[in-house]
């Protein structure tokens, strides 16, 4: 699962096709600091896609459907969790509530079960990243709904190193599927 994760994450400040659809936005909440920093979600989405099932809870609007125009926001700060279950070397997106243990990336390659891993990004007021991709380092994420719709739940996950803190939430996230294809994007 940690090798899959890095493509989303650059792809995830980014987007894919365009047209006049429209997008589902979801909720969430965040309560502890990463880094020092604070966070005020405003959107979750959520895609199956690579065998890993991928939250991106952030704190732009209309998140699916920027990714969508293919707009990349400023002053950004997003949570993406990649969550499954791996066995035998390869891994499936969620099909059911459970408990999900955060690992660090490196940590997470050799687990077999269900596994999560978390990281938090910032970009500049000129779509730079400010931090990249700080992985958390444990605890939990607690789907309690999985369906067509999206994904819903809780965490409760610790970061280290530069970006250390703890932080507790939830989630009810909607489906958006160009989140699973994201590539670059015009700062906005």
């Amino acid at each position: 699962m940690a090798r899959r994760i890095p493509a989303i994450v650059l792809a995830v400040c980014a987007a894919c096709g365009g047209g006049n659809q429209t997008f589902a936005t979801g909720s969430a909440s965040v309560s502890g600091t990463i880094g020092g920093q604070t966070m005020t979600p405003k959107d979750a989405i959520s895609a199956a896609a690579q065998g890993v099932g991928t939250i991106f809870i952030s704190t732009a609007d209309t998140q699916c459907a920027k990714i969508n125009a293919r707009q990349t926001p400023k002053n950004l700060q997003a949570i993406i969790i990649g969550i499954g279950t791996q066995a035998s070397g390869s891994s499936t997106p969620p099909a059911a509530p459970g408990v999900f243990p955060v690992y660090s990336g490196a940590d997470s390659v050799s687990i077999s079960g269900p596994a999560a891993v978390a990281l938090f990004l910032s970009t500049s007021a000129t779509c730079q990243l400010t931090t990249q991709g700080e992985s958390a380092t444990g605890g939990n994420v607690t789907l309690t709904r999985v369906d067509a719709s999206g994904y819903a739940g809780t965490f409760d996950i610790t970061f280290s190193g530069t970006a250390a803190g703890h932080i507790t939430g939830s989630f009810t996230s909607a489906q958006c599927a160009p989140l699973a294809t994201a590539q670059g994007g015009t700062c906005i």
